[in-house]
């Protein structure tokens, strides 16, 4: 295949790789976890995101430099397709309604992380460091919260603070990143005793700190993460039987001694000042707006609240959440995105062996469960998804390239 010196072309351009951007990535993603110590602090945490800020642009800036565009991936032609066609409609919207459509819109920021991804180009040791960067980060992040705030508000023996959701999805997307590089080296043997005891550990550490916050939704993400690696192990093609038997015996080993706590930790957070025996109690009340939202929804499909008023509380559900505000005119492009996630998520846990998914993977699939509880992910909340959506056009780019 012909290579373009240009920087945009039909097919894909290269340039030599740059090594100052693994060390970008690592730090953008460090510097995105411990800014959500200051989440409670609205004043500090809008200065601090200029930070943030800064280190995207440099990322962008180098991306657009050693520039490797690959156009002809479906999947990153429909997102830029989705985005063009959202920004477009509510520009119009704006307009015709004379209402900021802008300041609630999730797409750009993916956008340009999914760009600077495709240019990416972190190795598999540099995707390990920036995963122990980051899943450190997030732990100090994470309990340094839990200290400031755990004895300031409180909801029926429940550990509750207004930024836990953020927080806790800032966790699950730690300990997501941080399952991918513990399993990846396990299968491939990629890594010393030590780098998989220090996965381990910031493992637990960071899960210890989601109970504690009790971020439900995150809890249940992280948890079928789990099932799903297990019961992919025990029937994965590149995991011989020495392997099953491995994971197994440390299955039942962790079970034997640490099961019940970990069980009864768990069922705390998340049932802990509900009533079991009532879903629509355990959901705090996500059944009865689910509900009331579809049937809203349903009856106001265009347009939905921009040009109906409602008095539903907002659903805990991505879709939902997004065609009740803005009606299917406007949350298309948003819907589009988010069904190509989820179609080639399930493509990677159905047809790709083990050890060869991809990081972004494990990352969305904490998030796209977390998103049927949740109404921001897996495009938010705040900068808590940068890391997945980066990854996520890494694995794009570099399939492109092998096109």
């Amino acid at each position: 295949m012909q290579k373009y010196s240009n920087n945009f072309s039909p097919g894909r351009t290269r340039s030599l790789p740059s090594r100052a951007h693994p060390r970008i990535v690592a730090a953008t993603a460090s510097y995105s976890a411990l800014i959500q110590i200051l989440s409670s602090e609205p004043q500090l945490y809008q200065v601090a995101q200029f930070g943030l800020y800064g280190l995207v642009l440099l990322a962008l800036l180098e991306s657009v430099v050693n520039s490797r565009i690959a156009v002809g991936n479906w999947a990153i032609a429909l997102i830029a397709l989705a985005i063009l066609y959202s920004q477009f409609t509510r520009v119009v919207a704006s307009l015709a309604l004379n209402v900021d459509l802008f300041g609630r819109d999730v797409l750009v920021v993916p956008l340009l992380m999914t760009f600077i991804g495709v240019n990416g180009n972190l190795s598999e040791r540099e995707t390990r460091f920036t995963a122990v960067v980051y899943g450190a980060s997030t732990a100090v992040a994470g309990w340094t919260v839990i200290y400031l705030y755990r004895d300031t508000a409180a909801f029926e023996g429940a550990y509750f603070f207004a930024q836990k959701n953020q927080v806790g999805a800032l966790l699950g997307a730690a300990i997501a990143l941080l399952l991918y590089v513990f399993w990846r080296s396990a299968i491939r043997a990629t890594s010393t005793s030590r780098g998989l005891a220090v996965s381990a550990l910031l493992i637990a550490i960071n899960f210890l700190a989601l109970l504690e916050i009790r971020s439900r939704s995150a809890i249940v993400g992280v948890s079928v993460l789990l099932l799903l690696l297990f019961l992919k192990s025990m029937f994965s093609a590149d995991i011989g039987a020495p392997g099953r038997v491995r994971i197994g015996l440390g299955a039942a080993l962790v079970s034997l001694l640490a099961g019940p706590q970990i069980v009864s930790a768990v069922h705390e957070s998340i049932f802990l000042g509900y009533d079991a025996t009532d879903i629509n109690a355990v959901s705090a009340n996500r059944v009865d707006v689910y509900l009331q939202s579809l049937r809203f929804s349903l009856d106001n499909f265009l347009w939905g609240e921009l040009v109906h008023d409602s008095s539903i509380f907002d659903p805990h559900n991505f879709l939902l959440y997004h065609i009740q505000n803005f009606g299917f005119v406007l949350s298309i492009g948003y819907i589009v995105v988010y069904v190509v996630i989820v179609v080639l998520l399930v493509k990677q846990w159905i047809g790709t062996p083990l050890g060869s998914m991809a990081a972004w993977a494990f990352l969305f699939t904490v998030s796209v469960f977390t998103s049927f509880l949740e109404y921001a992910q897996p495009f938010g909340p705040g900068s808590t998804q940068l890391i997945a959506w980066y990854l996520f056009g890494r694995a794009l780019g570099n399939e492109s390239e092998r096109a």
